[in-house]
């Protein structure tokens, strides 16, 4: 967390603080990202509800998840533009929104309430690593290396599947392991906040913790989808 005398009691509360430059790149991070999730509800409602929407988005589901990894390398592109950060933002939020629909759409179907089940799982999570960050101020860093390694092993295993189709219980594994490693993002992002970013730095940090929450709700919805199967 930010030094000085005081610090972060939570996300975008600062308690007796003496950077307030801090204090609006936190404000702006967290109101970011809520904003990004709230065009991914709407998109991904939107699609859920339409048919044909849905039908668009399975058909083109690889090319449109290519072009979601496009605007991903393109925000490394565009970041010392703090609009140009903004526009892939919630770009890649809405894109978010159409593609994951018919994925939770899928689950529903076969198991009512689930997906509602891992955004509250999805939601206790995230909530509780961020307080824990903020309140220990701890500098998670050090993670990066070894999350960019699960993270290819996690690629790897993923594109071995479309070949080699798991098992359940392997599937139940990979689950497992994929939501390990986005919460450790998510220590790792948030520490970025507290400890590295500035204030026009905040559409990036918003756009890496966006990452982090929307893969790891993915996780979850596949483990418990995974557990309830026969």
């Amino acid at each position: 967390m930010y030094g000085g005398s005081g610090g972060f009691a939570f996300p975008g509360v600062l308690v007796g603080a003496q950077d307030s430059a801090k204090m609006r790149l936190v404000r702006k991070v967290y109101g970011l990202l809520l904003a990004a999730l709230g065009v991914s509800v709407v998109t991904g409602g939107i699609t859920y509800e339409t048919a044909d929407l849905l039908m668009l988005s399975l058909t083109n589901g690889r090319w449109l998840w290519l072009l979601a990894l496009g605007l991903l390398f393109a925000s490394a592109w565009v970041r010392t533009s703090y609009s140009g950060s903004m526009a892939i933002l919630f770009a890649f939020a809405a894109l978010e929104g159409f593609l994951v629909a018919p994925i939770l759409f899928t689950y529903n179907r076969q198991f009512p309430m689930i997906g509602m089940q891992a955004a509250l799982i999805t939601l206790g999570v995230f909530s509780g690593l961020t307080c824990y960050v903020f309140t220990t101020k701890k500098d998670f860093s050090y993670l990066g290396g070894m999350l960019w390694g699960a993270l290819l092993a996690l690629i790897a295993v993923s594109f071995l599947a479309i070949f080699f189709p798991m098992s359940r219980n392997m599937g139940l594994v990979s689950s497992g392991f994929g939501a390990l490693v986005f919460a450790g993002y998510i220590l790792y992002d948030t520490s970025n906040v507290i400890h590295r970013y500035e204030e026009n730095d905040a559409p990036q940090a918003a756009l890496q913790l966006y990452v982090d929450v929307v893969n790891l709700f993915l996780m979850i919805l596949r483990l418990l989808g995974g557990s309830r199967r026969s």
